[in-house]
């Protein structure tokens, strides 16, 4: 159980109790979904607290805990009621836990307590996911991507970016999504050089890149992917910065295996893409991993030292982006097994498939 897990790890470090707030973590740990709870992991035991609202909820989710329930105070009220911090002499916080936050809780709590910052022992956990993580991973990308099947019909010179956006988000939504796993991106023309730009009125027009990051939230789980189209016949130049994008991905996926850094991973598509001349216009990680989290651990950028994991899900994301002309990002999201990685994404994505006629 990764509750135990926790438990060996801060006796390991000479702790009596670690409190966890993070709700990531908290729904990592025990399996609560909801927005307020806290769960406290001691030597003896393990205990969840929430408010009135999730009463039901978390008698149905949570695991491996005792739950209590607030009803008129606050969840740290509650906490500073219960028995268990009597035998408590270090607790270990999450480095997330803010300074206010902290000054509230020793406000509350007990006067013996002795705060300490713990290690983030939940990175280690995270990064390698499990057959049911792994299974919910796969239906978020399933709903991404039939959602990307029907909205492409509507990718014609004429659509704006946040009309298209718009009807991706609303296919995701009928097909079983959560909601979107964040803002989704939708850059075209002069603006597909913006790695990160938001939907706009701007038309897409012929002979535009059209650049679509974007992913769908089920069952708490993320699946992200990005995909360049090109609006009609590519240019030279779009062709020669699409097939070095493409080039690069493909070898970082088939180089892809556990035991890399994420450096190591992150040089492979980069090395490509500056012996083609184009260094200087891919400024980000190749890479994160996805889970809980949209941009999860573990990392694959320039200066990643941590160690891909087998079990891990990644994505792969080169690009390249060039100001006043346009960009190319094209993102698959990757399981890592013994013998190297399963491409979990499958919408089409050689230069000849994601040309729009």
């Amino acid at each position: 159980m990764r509750i135990d897990k926790i438990r060996a790890k801060i006796i390991e470090a000479g702790l009596d109790s670690a409190l966890i707030t993070n709700l990531v973590n908290v729904r990592f740990l025990c399996g609560f979904s909801g927005s307020n709870g806290l769960l406290l992991i001691y030597r003896e035991g393990a205990l969840f607290i929430t408010d009135f609202r999730y009463k039901t909820q978390s008698a149905e989710e949570v695991k491996g805990a005792e739950i209590a329930v607030s009803e008129g105070v606050s969840i740290f009220e509650t906490l500073a009621e219960r028995p268990e911090l009597k035998a408590i002499g270090k607790i270990g916080f999450e480095k997330s836990l803010t300074l206010s936050a902290i000054e509230d809780l020793k406000s509350l709590l007990p006067d013996n307590l002795e705060w300490e910052p713990m290690e983030d022992f939940f990175n280690e956990l995270r990064a390698v996911k499990n057959s049911d993580e792994v299974a919910k991973i796969r239906k978020a990308i399933f709903v991404a991507e039939e959602a990307m099947r029907k909205a492409l019909a509507h990718l014609q010179p004429g659509i704006s970016e946040r009309d298209f956006a718009a009807e991706l988000e609303y296919n995701m939504r009928k097909l079983g999504a959560d909601r979107q796993a964040f803002d989704t991106i939708v850059v075209s023309g002069k603006r597909s050089a913006l790695v990160h730009g938001i939907a706009s009125d701007k038309t897409i027009e012929a002979g535009d890149f059209v650049t679509i990051d974007y992913g769908a939230k089920v069952d708490g789980f993320h699946s992200d992917i990005t995909r360049t189209y090109i609006m009609g016949e590519p240019s030279d130049k779009q062709r020669q910065i699409y097939e070095t994008v493409f080039r690069a991905q493909a070898s970082a996926i088939e180089s892809a295996r556990p035991g890399m850094m994420g450096k190591e991973l992150d040089a492979v598509a980069r090395d490509i893409i500056e012996e083609a001349g184009f260094g200087e216009f891919f400024g980000h990680g190749l890479g994160h991993g996805l889970g809980l989290l949209v941009h999860d651990v573990p990392r694959a950028g320039s200066k990643s030292e941590n160690i891909l994991p087998e079990g891990a899900v990644i994505t792969i994301e080169p690009g390249i982006y060039i100001p006043d002309f346009g960009g190319v990002r094209i993102e698959d999201d990757v399981l890592l097994t013994a013998d190297g990685c399963e491409v979990l994404t499958s919408l089409p994505k050689a230069i000849d498939e994601v040309i729009i006629r």
